[in-house]
This record gives structure tokens, C-alpha cells and sequence, in this order.
């Protein structure tokens, strides 16, 4: 005869069961034909089955959205939505809008997610009631589907908690600003976009949007394993620099609005910096176009305004970046060849 359950044990797992919560994945869609099957396929096969899989297709002209329709007769939990194209901040905003989830995650419709995606993010909420926000590490793959299983053999190695004012920081920090700016790599609590929405129309709406659900944050839990994994795709890291990557610096300059108006000093200039070598960096991959002058008239100004304040090492790198904008541009493009 098996041994019955103790009183204790038996308890855990109804607490367990009992706040395991619902989660929201939206998924915004447009013109993704060839990866939409790839990525509906990681979600649907999550090793945490309380998933609510919101599909936003975002106008596609191609047979996405008709792929999402037969996606959902094969998964109840699969809901889709056609929508006029807005642009990638409206489809998530649309799918916040109807979430149900205790908890949302957003997933790139070319990118695919770990079978425990979804798991160890809802962990740390089951265990901390502090818990706000959890975020995993994330890898590049190709176009092929198939490195993605090579890239999938991290060993888990834990949580770590931060405070709010820590991940803040950590944007400010170029080896790790991508890790804490980004959407995808997280799970929020849904109450945490009250008031908070992608701003449409714009691209770098992470940029202008994650930092505020930071800030709203108690605490933060870190996953170092590579969970998420963001597809390089040809079409989107080639081609002529657009009017629409000027939207950096406005996200640029309004998050440090924010960070100098809420957040300590210290932090707040080293997001100056951060921000003046964003604008700097935009400048070097504009290469010359029809928008170098706007570039940087945006870096003298925020420049200037600013400069009295930060440390005397970043002022002189700066300084040069303000004064000799083009030497600047000219090393910057041989260290990229040499590296």
C-alpha cells in the first residue's frame, strides 16, 4: 500500500495549485509568415500550462493572420485578434487591453522561448509576495531554428533579487543596459501597466516604456539562464538608417527627464552619460545621412545642460565626442573592422 500523503505536504501543494495564476502571453504579429509556426509552437509547448496566448495580428498582408486562426482551433487557450495595423507598441498595447492574466509576457512573433520560459519566470511570484517583476537572460540565434537547441543547454543556477533602483542602474551600464531595458525578457505582474502603455507611432517603445514598470517595481528577480531567444534576421539588420531611429533620442531624452527627476543623483547622471554615447552611437551608424545635423545639435544640447554634473573622466570623453564628432565616428568604424 502506498504511503499516504502528510498534512504538511499536502498543504504545500494546495497552496501550490492555488496560486499558480493565470498568465498572459501576447504575441504581436505582422507579416511573419515564415517564424510565426516556430514561435507559436515554443509557447504552446510550455512546461507551465496556465497560459492564456493572446495572437495581436497587426494587419499582416501576408498569411499570419490566417496562420493565428488556425493556431487557436488547435489550442483553446490561443486567442486572436485582427486589428488595422499600428505598428508593434499598438498590437502590445491591444493585448495588454484584454489580458486576463495575473501575470503577461510578451514574445516577438520571430522568436521562440524555452519550454520552461514561462516556469521558472512565475517562480519567484509563487514564493515572494514582493515579487513585481522576474527576467531571464536571453540568446541570438539565425535564421535557422535548429541553433536554438545548442544555445538551450544553460544550467539553471538560481534567483537573485534586486531592488528597483538597482535594475534603474543596471540600464545605465552598456554591457547590461539591453538585459533590463528590453520587454521580452520578463514577466510582470499586470497591474504594474496601470497607466502605462507602449507609445504608438514610435519604435524604441522599450526604450520609452520598461523603465516605468521598473520604477513601479518592489522587487525584481533575476534568472541569468538564457530563456528567450531572439532570432537575427537579415531584413532587420540591414539597410539605410530611417527618420524613425531619431525616436531613440526622444526616448532617450524623456527617460532622463525621469531619472533626474525621481531617481538619485548618481544614478541620474550616469544615465546622462549613457544617453549622451547612445546619441553618439546613433550618429556613428547614421554614416553620413540627411540627419547627422539633427543628431547632433540633440547631443549638444543635452550636452550643455548637463555636463556640470557629471564626472571629470566621462566629461573629457564626452567633450571629445562634442567637439570632434567626426574623428569620433571615423575610430569608432575602424574598431568595428578591427573587432
Amino acid at each position: 500500500m502506498a504511503k499516504p500523503k502528510e498534512q504538511s505536504s499536502l498543504l504545500s501543494e494546495y497552496i501550490l495549485n492555488e496560486t499558480k495564476g493565470l498568465v498572459s502571453v501576447v504575441v504581436p504579429v505582422y507579416n511573419v509568415r515564415d517564424y510565426l509556426s516556430d514561435c507559436i509552437e515554443s509557447i504552446c509547448s510550455q512546461s507551465y500550462g496556465d497560459l492564456e496566448i493572446i495572437l495581436v495580428d497587426d494587419g499582416s498582408t501576408d498569411d499570419s493572420g490566417i496562420i493565428c486562426d488556425q493556431a487557436a482551433e488547435l489550442n483553446k487557450n490561443i486567442r486572436v485578434v485582427h486589428k488595422e495595423n499600428g505598428g508593434l507598441s499598438s498590437a502590445r498595447n491591444a493585448g495588454i487591453d484584454i489580458a486576463n492574466g495575473e501575470f503577461i509576457v510578451f514574445v516577438d512573433s520571430d522568436d521562440v522561448i524555452g519550454n520552461d520560459y514561462v516556469e521558472k519566470l512565475i517562480e519567484p511570484f509563487h514564493s515572494n509576495e514582493s515579487a513585481d517583476i522576474s527576467l531571464c537572460g536571453f540568446a541570438r540565434f539565425s535564421e535557422n531554428i535548429n541553433e536554438v537547441k545548442l544555445l538551450s543547454d544553460c544550467v539553471f543556477q538560481g534567483y537573485r533579487r534586486i531592488s528597483n533602483l538597482e535594475a534603474l542602474a543596471g540600464i545605465c551600464n552598456t554591457d547590461h543596459s539591453t538585459y533590463f531595458e528590453i520587454t521580452w525578457n520578463k514577466m510582470y505582474r499586470v497591474e504594474l501597466f496601470d497607466g502605462i502603455r507602449f507609445p504608438v507611432g514610435k519604435v524604441h517603445e522599450d526604450v520609452s516604456t520598461v523603465y516605468k514598470l521598473l520604477y513601479k517595481a518592489k522587487d525584481i528577480y533575476i534568472c541569468d539562464e538564457a530563456l528567450y531567444y531572439y532570432r537575427l534576421r537579415q531584413d532587420s539588420i540591414t539597410g539605410a538608417f530611417r527618420r524613425e531611429n531619431l525616436d531613440l533620442i526622444e526616448a532617450l531624452e524623456q527617460r532622463d527627464a525621469f531619472y533626474h527627476s525621481l531617481l538619485p543623483a548618481s544614478i541620474a547622471n550616469a544615465h546622462t552619460v549613457f544617453a549622451l554615447n547612445a546619441i553618439m552611437r546613433l550618429f556613428y551608424r547614421s554614416d553620413g545621412s540627411a540627419y547627422d545635423e539633427a543628431i547632433l545639435n540633440s547631443y549638444r544640447e543635452l550636452y550643455q545642460s548637463s555636463i556640470g554634473e557629471i564626472g571629470r573622466g566621462d566629461r573629457m570623453r564626452l567633450a571629445v565626442q562634442r567637439y570632434l564628432p567626426t574623428f569620433c565616428r571615423i575610430a569608432y568604424k575602424v574598431k568595428e573592422r578591427i573587432a
